[in-house]
């Protein structure tokens, strides 16, 4: 018999809704298959389980995995009969009084999945919110148009590019580009526009923060005169409190040569004995005043970065959007942004009416891939299904979000693994279960890796162990 504690920790209950830290190799695609066989042995509608993730092969390769699982029940006997036994154990760790209806056989729940093999709601993001956005019709302001291909849209991003060039040469703007990004100039911006577009950043917060930001920090200075004060000539301590306006816009390298020099020149009384025996300490103080110093001047230069280019930006995209309405084209950045629009809309209660009578459970791979953007849809749909509405058979609607943070491999379209916390997850109260048992490395792999990645991720990673052979 399994202890209470497992079942009700069992990623595959289908009466529980999850965030799974899975490793590779620690059998993550097993327990997503086998949690959609028991959700259908639950008496989930297979028409009304969302699967989602983020490439077309792995979509397919999930639709693979499930439809494979399911004939594996109906020709292993030894196989049905464990899937008998976990299904009914789940039902039977319900709390006293449920009404949910007992579990289908593992027999009937393969037979089921396979006769929907041709709607199951496997798909990836991409696809689902361009299938939403054409079911919204005229709420959506994309109501026609196509995702245009990556050589359609490469085509109108060199037209508005070009176009925005000329702009900023009639504005002057492009002497200013050579000056702010001094090493590659004007052909510096084009990548930099391409991650602003497939992120939605816009200008940084830092923008605001170096403001309000004094070059130096003064309090820095007060230690240095503080603890060698009796050094100093009545010159040398006018000079040391003329330092800061004298180094302002200069770089830390030649701040510190600056510093050097005023040290050696004019601010020492003597050479002596004590002197000798304060340097170390007084080199620690000017290095950590040096190394703050160019932290300030480095981020007055990226404020100035990205002013430019949320300037340049906003001119971009505007042409860009123009020349898409034309031809009658999205990009993913559109879809997903529209998508997030219309669901996150308390105006528009039809949609979250629409999405609740076609998603029962959501299921997400890959979790660690997903942006700022895509949880912004996915995240109203993950409230809505655990608010409690929609129960069928006093069966729950539920959630189940996997994936692995050192696997994160979508940074360039604003991926964030962070939101594999369970903090940035709080208010779903997700069961936080990590799987540690690795089916493909050996303990000595695993030692290696036990030993660095909790120094990277903290309590996102826990020591793995090996198990094994695979499920």
């Amino acid at each position: 018999m399994t202890s209470a504690d497992q079942i009700t920790r069992d990623p595959q209950n289908p009466y529980k809704s999850f965030l799974v830290n899975a490793s590779a190799g620690t059998g993550k695609t097993y327990q997503l298959s086998h949690r959609f066989l028991h959700l259908i042995a639950a008496h989930a509608d297979p028409s009304k389980v969302l699967a989602v993730t983020f490439t077309v092969k792995a979509g397919q390769e999930m639709q693979e995995r499930i439809l494979g699982e399911a004939q594996n029940l109906l020709h292993s006997p030894e196989d049905r009969e464990a899937f008998d036994l976990k299904a009914k154990e789940f039902w039977n760790a319900l709390p006293a009084g449920h009404t949910v209806t007992e579990p289908l056989t593992a027999s009937a729940a393969a037979l089921l999945i396979l006769q929907h093999s041709s709607n199951l709601q496997i798909q990836t993001l991409d696809s689902l919110m361009s299938q939403w956005l054409r079911t919204f019709g005229r709420l959506s302001q994309i109501e026609t148009g196509d995702i245009g291909s990556e050589d359609q849209l490469y085509a109108l991003y060199k037209e508005a590019f070009q176009e925005m060039l000329e702009n900023l040469n009639q504005q002057k703007l492009l002497q200013v580009a050579a000056t702010t990004f001094p090493d590659k100039g004007v052909q510096e911006i084009l990548p930099r526009l391409e991650a602003l577009h497939a992120t939605k950043l816009g200008p940084l917060a830092v923008v605001k923060d170096a403001k309000n930001e004094k070059p130096f920090p003064p309090f820095e200075i007060q230690v240095i005169k503080d603890g060698y004060g009796k050094y100093l000539t009545p010159t040398g301590i006018k000079v040391f409190d003329e330092l800061p306006d004298k180094l302002e816009g200069k770089s830390q390298a030649t701040a510190l040569l600056t510093l050097k020099k005023t040290l050696k020149t004019q601010l020492f009384k003597s050479r002596g004995a004590a002197l000798d025996r304060d340097q170390p300490l007084f080199r620690d103080e000017l290095e950590k005043w040096c190394q703050q110093t160019l932290a300030l001047e480095q981020k007055k230069s990226l404020a100035a970065k990205h002013k430019l280019l949320s300037a340049i930006h906003t001119m971009f995209q505007g042409k860009l959007q123009d020349k898409k309405n034309a031809k009658g084209l999205w990009d993913f950045v559109d879809i997903e942004t529209e998508t997030a629009r219309l669901i996150s809309n308390p105006e528009l209660s039809g949609i979250h009416y629409f999405l609740m009578g076609q998603v029962q459970h959501l299921l997400v791979d890959e979790f660690q891939d997903t942006s700022s953007s895509q949880w912004q849809v996915l995240k109203p749909l993950a409230e809505e299904l655990l608010s409690g509405q929609g129960t069928t058979e006093g069966f729950p609607p539920t959630v189940f979000l996997v994936g692995d943070p050192k696997q994160s491999i979508y940074g360039f379209r604003g991926a964030l693994p962070e939101l594999m916390t369970g903090s940035a997850l709080a208010n779903l109260a997700l069961s936080e279960v990590h799987l540690t048992k690795s089916y493909r490395s050996s303990q000595v792999i695993l030692d290696a890796a036990n030993a660095v990645f909790p120094g990277l991720l903290g309590d996102l990673y826990r020591p793995h162990q090996a198990a094994g052979l695979q499920p």
